[in-house]
């Protein structure tokens, strides 16, 4: 995997430099770095992802640093783990080296990847989700569904919008129903979950299905929609709609030559 660390460095390095230079939410000013840090403490739904906002504030409050140089030590530290995660995961596809390293460039060129902070992306939890995705399919592949039910719980914490995964996840299991059944794991996610959002906040459940409607009122906010949900998911829209029914080096050679088309 040394090359592949090597190369995940690299990539991390030039989208830090890109996001820095260019015009992004990593050029505002400590009062609105102030605001949105606020923001994301006290305003529900963003209180109620806490992971991200717990490491910038331990940051900034234990180390004297701005709270703008926090995020980017957090952001760039998780998206490298991104790359490196989602290296072991291609290789776990039967992906060769070669392949595995065009498939990470592939990936860090994405719009949601390489413009990461541009406005209005302004990422905040969304690195987390791509990791958790990254394992829960890792461990789903394996079979090991226990594992990935884990994964799928933590990346809940982070962005709740990982549970549309799941119909997709069962889809590629359909004719199996010895592994259908073992995927009935996939409810304990669910449970917690609702369980979470319930005692955090129940005030706003009643609001949830206004904002849906709110979301796809007219065209423009339906176009919005939608691109921010493809744009969530990058690759996986590759692996599912074209892999579903291969297997083997097949699905390999397909997710690659389809992922540069989902991004």
């Amino acid at each position: 995997m040394k090359k592949e660390l090597v190369h995940s460095i690299i990539l991390t390095l030039i989208i830090l430099l890109i996001n820095l230079n260019l015009k992004t939410m990593l050029s505002w000013t400590d009062s609105q770095w102030d605001v949105v840090l606020t923001l994301h403490q006290n305003v529900t739904p963003f209180n109620l992802r806490p992971l991200t906002t717990l490491i910038v504030s331990f940051l900034y409050t234990n180390f004297s640093i701005s709270i703008g140089t926090a995020f980017i030590i957090q952001q760039y530290s998780i998206l490298f783990i991104f790359f490196v995660s989602f290296s072991y995961y291609l290789k776990g596809l039967g992906f060769t080296k070669k392949n595995i390293l065009i498939g990470l460039w592939i990936l860090g060129f994405s719009y949601p990847i390489l413009c990461l902070h541009f406005i209005p992306n302004f990422t905040w939890d969304d690195i987390w989700l791509y990791i958790s995705l990254v394992w829960v399919l890792h461990f789903f592949v394996k079979e090991k569904y226990l594992i990935s039910a884990v994964f799928l719980t933590f990346g809940a914490l982070n962005r709740e919008v990982i549970f549309i995964i799941l119909p997709l996840l069962y889809l590629s299991r359909n004719k199996d129903n010895h592994k259908y059944s073992q995927m009935t794991l996939y409810i304990v996610p669910i449970t917690l979950y609702l369980l979470y959002r319930l005692l955090a906040a129940p005030e706003i459940f009643p609001g949830r299905f206004s904002h849906f409607i709110d979301n796809f009122a007219n065209l423009d906010k339906a176009r919005q929609s939608i691109y921010s949900l493809i744009i969530s998911f990058g690759y996986l829209w590759a692996l599912f709609i074209f892999s579903t029914n291969l297997s083997g080096p097949q699905v390999s050679k397909i997710c690659l030559h389809r992922a540069p088309f989902s991004l």
